[in-house]
């Protein structure tokens, strides 16, 4: 919480992996990890997972139904069959920077 009593949002800095009990993991599993959040929260953690990893460089793996979430965090996006899941489709992600990273 900042002074005035808001959220002062995610942790940020070399912090961030102990504080959410990650430290010495070298592959991150999220399951739908905006799933809840509305279109700009998820924007913004979006932006935020993003600058982590470039600070961090860990291997994140996102499980998403959300095509465009898949797109801007990965630059690979395997798409599974039904049951049983099987990758059907393994596409490469080749996109520009994904915003500002400051």
């Amino acid at each position: 919480m900042d002074p005035g009593g808001r959220h002062a949002g995610p942790p940020a800095g070399p912090g961030v992996f102990p504080a959410f009990g990650l430290a010495g993991r070298e592959v991150i599993l999220l399951d739908e990890p905006f799933g809840a959040l509305d279109s700009l929260t998820r924007a913004g953690m979006q932006q935020w997972l993003v600058q982590v990893w470039e600070e961090h460089r860990k291997t994140i793996l996102p499980i998403t139904h959300d095509v465009d979430e898949a797109l801007f965090l990965s630059d690979r996006v395997d798409v599974l069959s039904p049951r049983p899941g099987r990758v059907m489709l393994s596409l490469d992600v080749d996109l520009p920077a994904r915003g500002p990273t400051s």
